[in-house]
């Protein structure tokens, strides 16, 4: 091995063998890893490339999910790349504020990034951190993120502002801000319960607030499990593979008690019905008993066909067992079968049989000759009806 990578291989174009240390490699994979928090679920890998490749060549990205948002870490080809993440903080991505932070800093150096923080509020609705870009500018804050409501997933109406020293804190909190003629309030962080989570303003009752006037649904218990499930049915790119495999579509307790698709009630298939130009449903009820009948037919037809192939299978063989038995009756007239009675045994006893059996009987037999019935076999179902 030392010799293999001592020195280039001239006869392959001077390939430089490199002794293999998985540690080395993972250490350098880190100097080149940037690590991006409070990315929204609907943020799709192909926008966080699209932003991150402004900064380098991006070799690969991996995203995992973290509450709310999406963890992601980018891989630049150059170590070079993440310097100058150093003084940078955040990143806007789709008008939303990432913050960034390179794999290699200390957890003291990523406290430093958390340690001065403001509570901007009174946010108009539906804002994001694009449209406080120009303030924090003015202010030098280094980040301003909005969280997103854990309800509705939509943003709140206050942001939180880091800065790089308390300084600057101070400074900026000592300025009036406002955004779309709508003023805004700063706060310390530890003041956000204290915040209407509709307007944003200290002291509003939420079911009161003037900001919001559709009407509030009723509260229903829900597990926090439930609740990230639906978030991130809703809102995760179709590409992601927790989407794409379907894994937060129900909860483990559903999944539990349901084990197969389940089927629309009658009373659900009637209400979508409703308004549209379908024929109605057929009654499935009343095409079910017609069929449990037809079976019944059908089972009382089998059963009857058996009897008669039974009663074949007696007559074949009484025709091999009484061989006194195989004279034709097809040569009797009527008055003859009215006379007499062949039983089993071959004993002429007087006539049993009612005239209306023994007239239909006889006019059977042109019917037989016609379906070219052997005369044997017609002589022993005779004796057998006769019977």
């Amino acid at each position: 091995m030392e010799k293999a990578i001592a020195a280039p291989v001239t006869s392959l174009h001077d390939l430089q063998f490199h002794k293999h240390d998985p540690s080395a490699k993972k250490a350098d994979e880190q100097l080149r890893t940037l690590v991006v928090t409070d990315i929204p679920l609907f943020v799709t890998d192909a926008q966080l490339r699209g932003t991150f490749f402004r900064y380098g060549i991006v070799t690969h990205c991996r995203t995992r999910l973290s509450k709310l948002y999406r963890t992601a870490y980018i891989v630049f080809d150059s170590a070079t790349s993440l310097d100058q993440f150093d003084t940078t903080w955040a990143v806007l991505c789709t008008g939303h504020c990432l913050r960034v932070c390179p794999a290699s800093h200390s957890p003291d150096q990523r406290a430093i990034r958390r340690a001065h923080v403001a509570l901007l509020a009174g946010l108009p609705c539906g804002s994001v951190a694009a449209d406080l870009s120009e303030i924090a500018e003015e202010i030098s804050a280094k980040s301003v993120n909005i969280p997103f409501s854990y309800n509705s997933y939509t943003p709140k109406p206050y942001a939180y502002v880091h800065f790089s020293s308390a300084d600057t804190k101070e400074s900026a909190m000592g300025i009036t801000c406002a955004l779309k003629d709508i003023g805004l309030t700063w706060h310390e962080p530890n003041e956000v319960s204290s915040l209407c989570h509709r307007c944003g303003r200290p002291g509003c009752n939420p079911d009161k607030c003037a900001s919001s006037r559709a009407l509030q649904r009723p509260s229903r218990p829900w597990s926090s499990n439930d609740k990230l499930r639906e978030l991130y049915n809703k809102h995760l790119p179709p590409s992601h593979p927790a989407k794409r495999h379907n894994c937060f579509t129900r909860s483990d307790n559903t999944q539990r008690r349901h084990r197969g698709p389940q089927r629309p009630s009658r009373s659900q298939l009637d209400h979508d019905l409703i308004g549209m130009d379908v024929p109605p449903l057929m009654d499935w009820q009343s095409i079910s008993d017609k069929i449990v009948l037809i079976l019944e037919e059908i089972a009382a037809l089998t059963n009857d066909f058996a009897q008669l192939d039974n009663r074949v299978k007696w007559i074949e063989n009484h025709l091999a067992t009484h061989p006194t038995h195989t004279a034709s009756l097809l040569s009797l007239n009527l008055p003859l079968l009215r006379m007499i009675q062949l039983t089993k045994d071959g004993i002429i006893l007087p006539p049993l049989i009612p005239d209306a059996i023994v007239t239909t009987l006889w006019t059977l037999v042109p019917l037989f000759r016609l379906t070219m019935v052997p005369h044997s076999l017609l002589n022993h179902i005779f004796l057998f009806l006769l019977e």
